[in-house]
């Protein structure tokens, strides 16, 4: 497939990455509410407290499993709502290998507050090291 596809804009993307996170929040909403609710009712006890980094822990390992089930499948559903998918640079879909290096280096990007993205026109660290690129649908 070495269709030439349009590149996805630097305000697309980053809207997309705000909209993930919206949902990423909605859905771990209950959960959150559930365990301060336990940690600060009358029968809370320190043990609650454990939980916390076992919570902290499953929301990442959910997260990295959105992005890299649904980067498999083209895109995340915020991707999907603003019109663009993830694919390799050649035009195929990404490997499910690939989807979850992605899904790990992306934190770089985040970290580095988007400085690794200005070196490389519509891309970002996590682009360039899983060899995908962001078009837009069509």
């Amino acid at each position: 497939m070495s269709q030439r596809y349009e590149r996805a804009s630097a305000l697309r993307r980053f809207i997309s990455y705000i909209l993930d996170i919206l949902i990423g929040a909605a859905a771990f909403t209950p959960v959150f509410i559930w365990y301060l609710r336990g940690l600060f009712s009358e029968r809370s006890g320190v043990y609650l407290l454990g939980y916390g980094p076992l919570l902290v822990y499953f929301c990442i390992l959910c997260r990295f499993l959105y992005l890299t089930i649904l980067w498999k499948t083209g895109g995340t559903a915020a991707e999907r709502l603003v019109g663009i998918r993830v694919i390799h640079r050649n035009g195929e879909p990404l490997s499910l290998v690939r989807c979850a290096l992605r899904a790990l280096t992306l934190p770089l990007d985040v970290l580095s507050l988007g400085c690794v993205y200005i070196p490389f026109p519509h891309e970002g660290l996590h682009d360039r090291m899983s060899d995908s690129t962001v078009r837009m649908r069509h």
